[in-house]
């Protein structure tokens, strides 16, 4: 390979190899951390809802599924997203273990619009070992996961803001599914993600050339930007002019 063919994407993923070397709290970065999972202020995510459906996408195996309760015992299940938008703009958003979650929640009480969480139809496992294991197979096999409902007033939506973490230097599969599934003619794309360190490992790049939509300056936060970095999304907000 020359020089000139290593593009910033191609380092990237060099860079991704080589941080295995050096530590996997690289890969369920931000979303994923494993003092947050831990912790005893319920951030801890439920992504293994039961319910059934999901896209009509090829389905793959998202691991093994577990208690479907957060640290306070609140249900987070599929049930609870809303069937319609009911306006221009929505909050799309993947969690695992929470932080991804209390951004989109955030960004729901400054903007007024509603959150829709993509639930993984085979839930990714609660341990966090495991869950790096197949967070990695599913990238290496090009797997989609398929999650549970959709939005059916999609077409009317014109603004989309869409949440996730960073999982081996790239966008959770699931994630991708969503994208892959729906048209995104005429919409407007604002990225926000949550990660370890990694910030954010040219998603953007990537969710513009699957969407092909206008796209605005995301939001991602760090996990040493925690959890005071959730007082930025007022401001980014507000500067989006959406």
């Amino acid at each position: 390979m020359s020089k000139q063919s290593i593009d910033r994407r191609s380092f990237l993923r060099l860079f991704a190899g080589a941080a295995e070397l050096v530590s996997l709290d690289a890969f369920l970065a931000g979303c994923s951390s494993r003092s947050e999972e831990s912790s005893s202020s319920g951030d801890s995510d439920s992504s293994q809802d039961s319910s059934s459906g999901g896209s009509s996408t090829s389905s793959s195996s998202s691991g093994s599924s577990s208690d479907s309760s957060d640290g306070q015992g609140e249900e987070m299940s599929a049930a609870a997203n809303p069937s319609t938008i009911g306006g221009d703009t929505a909050i799309v958003y993947f969690s695992w273990s929470g932080t991804t979650r209390q951004m989109a929640e955030r960004l729901s009480q400054v903007s007024g619009a509603p959150f829709w969480r993509i639930v993984p139809t085979n839930p990714y496992t609660r341990d966090y070992d495991e869950c790096t294991d197949v967070a990695r197979q599913e990238q290496n096999d090009n797997t989609y996961p398929t999650y549970v409902g959709d939005i059916d007033d999609w077409s009317s939506v014109n603004n989309v803001l869409i949440g996730y973490p960073i999982w081996w230097m790239d966008l959770p599969q699931v994630v991708k599914t969503f994208i892959n599934d729906h048209d995104w003619s005429g919409k407007t794309v604002v990225p926000f993600d949550t990660s370890y360190s990694s910030g954010w490992s040219g998603t953007p790049d990537d969710i513009e050339q699957m969407t092909g939509a206008t796209m605005k300056d995301g939001l991602a936060l760090m996990d040493r930007d925690l959890p005071d970095g959730y007082d930025q999304v007022d401001s980014w907000y507000a500067g989006l002019g959406l």
